[in-house]
């Protein structure tokens, strides 16, 4: 079983003139288990507490040197968080009110003094200088903390802003790829119709209705993109067929010969191979590949039937 380490005892400085005085104070402080640095000169005195901290320091009023008070303003310039307490026999108003006022007296010893009294006082002077470092020492670790929240709150509110400025650059990035999208669209419809008006007008009027058919509840999002996008795009295939062949599979199928026959029916091929420039999703090849499907399995270009056949086709 650990046990507890014994308490430091607070150190105390004592300062009177008088040896046989600074004797007695210092055997009483002693018995009470206080560290006692005694001290017969306030100039002493003030050397030392260059040199080191003490929890309480006591002084007489009366010293040829220099008044007690004048020691303790002094003391505090060195030491600001040790008690003073000042021991007089004259306790006088004007006194009162110096130390107060300049010196931050933290009691008042009238001689002769009582050993309980002094004790009580010392005691009282001991807690009152722990409070005070260990609130200093709070508040500076509180201080610390606050900094630290103050950069982290800088570098949080930089790093906000970075990804606004990201955010915004990615959406314009996005909605110029929208627009190039929607150009190369365009682009293709009016190459189509530059071939083909009947083709070009189909294509339009194909997105018409997918536009439409989007606005119902009958496709997700991934759908209605590959609903649109092959409808702009299903008929590029045929650009390099014949027109006459074109034509006659307007009007006059059995006109064609078997060869031209596979040709036009494996124009969803071909277009699903050039749809993939300008939009590479599996979805919309899907889609343009599928689009003249049947759902009784005989449509073209791989006789799907039924839910085998894309839903947007």
């Amino acid at each position: 079983m650990n046990t507890p380490a014994p308490s430091v005892p607070s150190t105390i400085l004592i300062v009177d003139d008088e040896p046989v005085v600074l004797a007695a104070l210092q055997q009483t402080l002693e018995r009470e288990r206080f560290h006692v640095v005694a001290c017969s000169s306030p100039t002493k005195a003030l050397a030392i507490l260059n040199e080191r901290d003490f929890a309480v320091i006591i002084s007489d009023q009366k010293m040829p040197e220099m008044l007690g008070l004048d020691f303790l303003i002094e003391s505090r310039r060195i030491r600001p968080y040790a008690s003073r307490i000042l021991i007089t026999a004259v306790l006088s108003l004007p006194t009162i009110v110096d130390a107060i006022n300049k010196g931050e007296i933290f009691r008042f010893v009238a001689k002769p003094w009582l050993r309980e009294e002094l004790i009580a006082t010392v005691r009282n002077a001991v807690q009152r200088h722990e409070l005070v470092t260990h609130n200093t020492v709070l508040q500076g670790e509180t201080q610390r903390l606050n900094n630290q929240l103050t950069e982290a709150n800088a570098v949080l509110a930089a790093q906000v802003q970075d990804l606004e400025k990201q955010r915004q650059r990615l959406d314009a990035v996005n909605q110029q790829l929208a627009a190039n999208y929607e150009h190369s669209l365009e682009l293709c419809r009016r190459i189509l119709t530059t071939y083909d008006p009947i083709l070009g007008g189909q294509a339009k009027a194909l997105v018409e209705f997918a536009v439409l058919m989007s606005d119902t509840h009958l496709l997700d999002d991934a759908q209605r993109h590959s609903l649109r996008t092959a409808a702009w795009l299903c008929d590029i295939g045929l650009i390099g067929v014949p027109r006459e062949m074109l034509r006659a599979f307007r009007s006059k199928m059995d006109d064609l010969t078997e060869r031209e026959r596979a040709m036009l029916h494996n124009h969803p091929v071909y277009s699903q191979t050039r749809a993939s420039l300008v939009d590479d999703g599996s979805g919309v090849g899907e889609v343009i590949r599928a689009h003249h499907e049947r759902f009784d399995g005989l449509g073209y270009p791989d006789g799907l039937s039924g839910d085998a056949i894309p839903w947007p086709a």
